[in-house]
């Protein structure tokens, strides 16, 4: 029983044992790390004091509830409000242990600050539409460069036989004002 309690204090995350209707018994020192409440401050009070101030968090905490008392556990992420105040997303494990009657007789709840993760999964999805972004920009250049380049070939050919007959017309006024010319001059 000894290792069992060593276990759990030197875990990484943030654990807490509950009675079945939310108020804490037990916190390790990573659940102080991560929320702020020491074990003398958090032990005696309900879990709703890491409730998200969002009204909007709290249809998914009343999800989870459902889920623990109907004796199945949850895992999912929620936002979580720390002692001063702070909110973050955590990941949040919360399993039901039944009473020998099979009624839920404690909670015990494994979270994790993922705001890190879900950062980098953030940048990650950023640079996979930049990505796909920067393609289709270059098959839009590709198509415009190849539209342009017909469209100056389809112009140029008339435009050249349109500006060889402007020199051929040209030429020809002007022999004929050169024809006037000697011709009024004499």
């Amino acid at each position: 029983n000894r290792l069992q309690a060593v276990a759990l204090e030197a875990a990484d995350n943030a654990i807490m044992i509950c009675t079945s209707d939310g108020i804490i018994e037990w916190s390790n020192s990573a659940f102080t790390r991560l929320t702020g409440w020491t074990p003398v401050e958090a032990i005696g009070q309900p879990t709703s004091i890491m409730r998200s101030v969002n009204p909007d968090n709290w249809v998914k905490d009343e999800q989870i509830w459902a889920s623990v008392r109907r004796g199945k556990s949850w895992n999912g992420i929620r936002t979580s409000r720390k002692k001063d105040g702070s909110e973050y997303p955590e990941e949040l494990l919360i399993t039901p242990v039944l009473g020998n009657d099979g009624e839920l007789a404690h909670m015990i709840g494994i979270r994790q600050d993922v705001t890190d993760r879900l950062m980098a999964e953030e940048a990650h999805e950023n640079s996979l539409r930049i990505e796909s972004e920067n393609r289709e920009l270059q098959r839009l250049a590709a198509a415009r460069s190849e539209f342009l380049s017909t469209v100056s070939h389809e112009l140029r050919t008339p435009l050249t036989t349109v500006s060889a007959f402007a020199d051929i017309l040209f030429k020809s006024k002007s022999e004929n004002l050169t024809e006037r010319q000697k011709h009024h001059v004499e």
